[in-house]
């Protein structure tokens, strides 16, 4: 599972999360010419004994194929790539508590996908699942939305989430959709047990395989014009939901 064909991650805080995981696998890090980069990079870098090199701004354009870089680009050795974790090994992981974890049932936008994985972090979740095909890959963009928590995350990539899905039913967590057709609004749901939170594709939500696997639906309700939200919101708002119901804050009326 490697970042992207560029073997480049971008952006301040993926570099520097970079620095903080995987330090031996960056070959050198390039910043813009005249940009302040935070001290507390240079520092990381130092401490890890990655060179840091004054470029001009093309030359990070062309290596991060993108123009939202920030200054700063780190260069991956090849083969240099994020861990994969099988899906036996998000259970087997499992701690105190219940589990929480996020399933990508096909997402394509890759800063949906990094902004969910930012969410799964910040949560706490065990883990992520999401196919390896028909889906965005594990791209320098989607590290980039995620703000470097693709380097803390347990991620599962696998062939058939249909299989992936059993798995974690087979281990007594309970599978939930996010439906805009599902008749429980998700703050009336219960996740106070192992839970697996199913995420669909933008536009066409659940695959017909993924949400016959569901135990549950939950939906989270509209009252404006617009009929649904940003699968990337509408994830906030449920696995925060899931992470007060959790550490029984009582909700506020």
């Amino acid at each position: 599972m490697r970042w992207d064909p560029t073997g480049v991650i971008y952006g301040v805080r993926p570099v520097m999360e970079a620095l903080r995981a995987i330090p031996e696998r960056i070959e050198k890090i390039y910043v813009r010419a005249g940009r302040n980069v935070p001290e507390e990079l240079h520092t990381l870098a130092r401490q890890q004994n990655v060179e840091i090199v004054a470029v001009a701004e093309e030359i990070i354009i062309r290596l991060c194929r993108s123009m939202k870089h920030q200054g700063v680009a780190a260069h991956l050795s090849a083969g240099g790539q994020v861990p994969v974790t099988e899906v036996d090994d998000l259970i087997a992981r499992t701690g105190h508590g219940p589990a929480l974890w996020f399933v990508l049932d096909g997402i394509e936008d890759p800063r949906n996908c990094g902004a969910i994985l930012r969410t799964a972090d910040a949560v706490g979740a065990n883990g992520v699942i999401m196919p390896n095909r028909r889906a965005v890959g594990l791209t320098a963009t989607v590290a980039k939305t995620s703000a470097g928590a693709l380097l803390h995350l347990p991620v599962c990539q696998v062939i058939n989430l249909s299989m992936a899905i059993d798995r974690l039913k087979a281990a007594e967590v309970w599978i939930v959709g996010l439906s805009e057709q599902a008749t429980t609004c998700y703050w009336d749901f219960d996740f106070r047990t192992p839970v697996a939170l199913v995420l669909g594709r933008e536009g066409g939500g659940l695959h017909n395989k993924v949400r016959r696997r569901c135990d549950a639906e939950v939906r989270v309700p509209m009252q404006g014009h617009v009929g649904s939200l940003n699968v990337s919101v509408a994830a906030a708002l449920v696995a925060y939901e899931a992470m007060r119901q959790r550490r029984g804050t009582p909700s506020e009326t």
